[in-house]
C-alpha cells in the first residue's frame, strides 16, 4: 500500500524536479566592462544583475552593451543534478520519476552564476556540469596515434584472476584471486596491427592461506599473439604454452587411546601440475598514454607429455597494463 501511495504521489507532482525545482531560474551576471548593461529576453539590466529566467531546454541568447562595445552571448542549458540524482530518493521507482521528468522542462538549467569577459573570445557559456562532461568525453575520445616499427616493453599487474584446472584422479579445482605480474615485448608493423610476446606468472595470493592447510595454485606460462588496434582498444589472439600446478597441504593430529595422551602429527602434500599448449584471446582498453586495462584468457587444449587425455584448464586475468616505447620518437 505504501509503495503504491508513493507512486501516485511521484506521478501527481511530476517527480523529483517538479518538487525541488521552481518554474523559474535565477542567474546572477556581472562584467568587467564599465557602465554595461545585458540584455535578456527583450528587456535590459544594469550589471551586477539577477535575472529570473524559466527553465528550458533551449540556448538563452544575451546581449552584453556597454559604452565601447556590444557582444552577444549564448548559454547553453544541461540537466541539473536534481534531475540527474534526486529521482534516486525514489529508490524504488526512480525509473518512473526520471521517465516522468523527460516530458518537464524544469530539468534543465543554465549556468547559474555567469561571468561576461570582454577579454575572452568565448561567446558560448556552458554550465559547469556541461564542461565535467566535454572533458571527461575529451578524455574518452582521444587517441593514441602509433608508429609503424614501434617497439613497446610492458608490464602489467593482475588485478583479479578466476582459475579451473583439470586433474587426473582429483576433482575439478576452481578458484579466484588476485596477484600476478607479466612482462612482454610488442612490435607494430604498421599502425593497426602488431605481434606481441608475453611471460605471465599468476598465483592468487591469500596472506593466510600458508598455515596449516592449504590450497595454491600456480600459473605460469608464455604467449605469441597478434593484435589489432582500433582507436583505443586493442585485440588480440594467438598461442600459449602454460604450466599449471595445483598444491594442497594437509596437517592432522590422531590421539592414540592407549598411549597416555601421546598425539601424533602428520602432514600430506599434494601436487600436480598440467604442461599444457593452449590459445589465447585478449583485449585492452588504452586510457592515457602509458596506462592500459583489459582481459587475457588463455584456454589449453593438449597436455604436454601426458599419456592422459587433453586437459581443459583455463585462466582468465584482469590486468592493469603498463607499456613504454623506447624507439618511438626517434621514428618518422
Amino acid at each position: 500500500m505504501k509503495r503504491i501511495l508513493l507512486l501516485l504521489i511521484i506521478l501527481t507532482l511530476g517527480s523529483c524536479t517538479t518538487i525541488f525545482n521552481k518554474k523559474n531560474h535565477t542567474l546572477s551576471i556581472s562584467t568587467n566592462a564599465v557602465n554595461a548593461k545585458v540584455k535578456v529576453n527583450d528587456s535590459l539590466y544594469q550589471l551586477p544583475a539577477k535575472v529570473t529566467v524559466k527553465h528550458s531546454k533551449k540556448n538563452l541568447p544575451i546581449e552584453l552593451i556597454s559604452d565601447s562595445l556590444t557582444k552577444k552571448y549564448t548559454l547553453k542549458p544541461s540537466v541539473n543534478y536534481k534531475f540527474l540524482f534526486g529521482n534516486l530518493l525514489f529508490f524504488d521507482f526512480f525509473p518512473v520519476g526520471y521517465i516522468t521528468d523527460l516530458t518537464n522542462q524544469k530539468r534543465f538549467s543554465y549556468q547559474q552564476k555567469v561571468f561576461l569577459d570582454i577579454n575572452d573570445s568565448i561567446d558560448i557559456i556552458k554550465t559547469n556540469t556541461t564542461k565535467r562532461f566535454d572533458t571527461l568525453k575529451h578524455h574518452f575520445t582521444k587517441e593514441y596515434p602509433v608508429k609503424k616499427g614501434q617497439i613497446n616493453f610492458t608490464v602489467g599487474f593482475s588485478l583479479l584472476s578466476n582459475y579451473h584446472f583439470e586433474l587426473a584422479q582429483q576433482p575439478d579445482i576452481n578458484k579466484t584471486g588476485f596477484g600476478g605480474l607479466s612482462l612482454g615485448l610488442e612490435y607494430f608493423y604498421n599502425n593497426k596491427n602488431y605481434f606481441a610476446a608475453n611471460f605471465r606468472a599468476l598465483s592468487p595470493f591469500d596472506p593466510f592461506e600458508y598455515f596449516e592447510n592449504y590450497e595454491r595454485i600456480n600459473s605460469v606460462g608464455f604467449g605469441i599473439t597478434h593484435n589489432h588496434r582500433i582507436k583505443r582498444f586493442s585485440i588480440g589472439y594467438g598461442v600459449n604454452y602454460t604450466q599449471n600446478t595445483w598444491v594442497k597441504h594437509t596437517e592432522y593430529y590422531i590421539d592414540p587411546e592407549d598411549n597416555n595422551n601421546l598425539y601424533y602429527y602428520f602432514e600430506e602434500t599434494i601436487k600436480r601440475t598440467n604442461k599444457t599448449l593452449g590459445a589465447t584471446l585478449n583485449g585492452y582498453y588504452q586510457f592515457t598514454a602509458y596506462l592500459y586495462l583489459g582481459l587475457n584468457y588463455n584456454q589449453s587444449f593438449y597436455n604436454v607429455g601426458s599419456s592422459n587425455d587433453s586437459h581443459f584448464d583455463h585462466v582468465i586475468s584482469m590486468d592493469l597494463v603498463f607499456k613504454f616505447s623506447p624507439n618511438k620518437r626517434k621514428l618518422p
